[in-house]
């Protein structure tokens, strides 16, 4: 019995090893986190084209990105290589290029500035709320899929827009508007996670100790 026992150790051992191996949430080089990068890399010759007035060039490049971001998302569930780096770069990633790209055609004059201010008031609060949670540690609050479907719609918007489209600053406005109608629902999702709550409670908490301190201290000081 003993030696069935530590046969049974040893085959249990040598499984969570080969797990831990070939688990690929532990591994950060994964399709799904090379086809994020790509799209990073996207920014800059996406900029290039915008600048050259290259729509074709650049409708390209906006296209392979979106289609990027949907195939990342698909082959880190199909290849079960979803990582907690994945999880934090790509919605970076989205910001990154949708706002270098809003940057450019404010610059081209294709767009006015206030587009700017809104899109990045919505995502710097977002980032800010996520970098608490990844410096406390917390697990991150998973994007609603009213967000998913407005990044689409976004850079759809950035498609006509930057192919000369007739008209097509207004559907960018409208497209804009969910954009940030998601950023507003993702913002009380984060507030009402559990998260969040926790965050909360160790900041009263703090607060409530500070207070006594000082109380303490200003009584002494009297005496």
């Amino acid at each position: 019995m003993r030696r069935i026992a530590e046969i049974s150790q040893n085959n249990t051992e040598s499984n969570e090893m080969k797990k831990s191996l070939t688990n690929p949430t532990n591994n950060w080089l994964t399709w799904p986190n090379v086809l994020t990068f790509f799209r990073l890399l996207a920014s800059i010759p996406l900029c290039y084209f915008i600048v050259r007035n290259d729509s074709i060039g650049a409708v390209l490049f906006i296209s392979l990105a979106a289609f990027s971001d949907y195939l990342d998302g698909y082959l880190a569930r199909k290849l079960n290589q979803e990582s907690r780096l994945g999880k934090i770069m790509d919605p970076f990633v989205d910001k990154i290029l949708g706002g270098s790209a809003i940057v450019t055609l404010c610059i081209m004059g294709k767009i006015p500035w206030s587009l700017l201010w809104l899109f990045l008031t919505r995502d710097v609060f977002l980032v800010i709320a996520t970098l608490i949670l990844l410096w406390q540690k917390k697990q991150l609050v998973a994007e609603t899929k009213v967000g998913k479907f407005s990044t689409g719609f976004f850079m759809l918007g950035l498609v006509l827009v930057v192919a000369n489209i007739p008209y097509a600053i207004y559907l960018f406005y409208a497209f804009l508007v969910l954009y940030l109608f998601s950023g507003l629902l993702y913002s009380i999702r984060i507030f009402q996670s559990p998260q969040a709550k926790e965050l909360k409670a160790k900041a009263k908490a703090y607060i409530s100790e500070s207070r006594s301190k000082t109380g303490e201290s200003e009584k002494e000081q009297k005496k």
